[in-house]
């Protein structure tokens, strides 16, 4: 079996607005000391720094991320609640707690990014445990909408998507066995929605840890 997580769409327990403060200006620093001519030429910023180019890399098959990169502290301004084991911050950045971390580690050594972050909340709260930025490093096309149901997705260009982040479209949507190979988490690279999955096998693993995570869906594996 394969488990679609889906995207959390309201700010709440697994989604949480806010800013990563020095991130942008640690950047700029970088930008204008040490980046390289081409470097910025790879990333289209020849003429101005892109923050989105670098925040690209919170989702996209575009390597790890380097210290510079990467943001220490997330501060939101509001007050404190709680928290899933993971959470979707600005700009798309996943966080783990780190239990869910050793469980990700411990399923795919080595596959994915992890990093110390310190969520804070208005007045200075924190959370009860640490959490680590997150960015999976598996990007997968395991999507075949031959054998899904002509229903439940559209096409979005060369891309698909689900007509609905719903049971009844998402579990519609078929994945090939054989492409996802022996993944545990990772991203679609033409399906867009939903884009993030799971196996069997660590969806049972999280549920056994009694950990709370966005919705999942179950999919059909072909």
């Amino acid at each position: 079996m394969v488990w679609a997580l889906i995207d959390p769409g309201q700010f709440g327990t697994y989604f949480i607005d806010g800013d990563y403060p020095g991130w942008a200006d640690r950047l700029r620093v970088y930008y204008e000391t040490a980046m390289s001519d081409a470097e910025k030429r790879a990333m289209g910023m020849e003429d101005r720094l892109l923050l989105s180019e670098f925040a690209a890399k919170f989702t996209k098959d575009r390597g790890r991320l380097a210290e510079h990169e990467r943001p220490a502290t997330f501060v939101s301004q509001s007050p404190l609640h709680s928290l899933g084991a993971m959470v979707k911050l600005t700009d798309r950045l996943l966080a783990v707690d780190d239990r869910l971390a050793e469980i990700i580690e411990r399923h795919e050594p080595g596959r994915h990014q992890f990093w110390p972050i310190d969520i804070r909340f208005h007045g200075g709260a924190t959370p009860d445990r640490p959490y680590f930025g997150f960015v999976i490093g598996i990007f997968l096309e395991t999507f075949d909408p031959d054998r899904s149901d002509p229903g439940a997705w559209r096409a979005r260009g060369p891309r698909y998507s689900a007509i609905t982040t719903t049971t009844p479209h998402v579990s519609k949507l078929a994945l090939s066995s054989e492409a996802m190979g022996d993944a545990h988490i990772w991203r679609e690279t033409r399906l867009s929605r939903p884009e993030i999955c799971l196996s069997d096998v660590l969806h049972a693993a999280i549920a056994e840890a009694g950990l709370a995570v966005p919705k999942t869906i179950q999919m059909r594996e072909v």
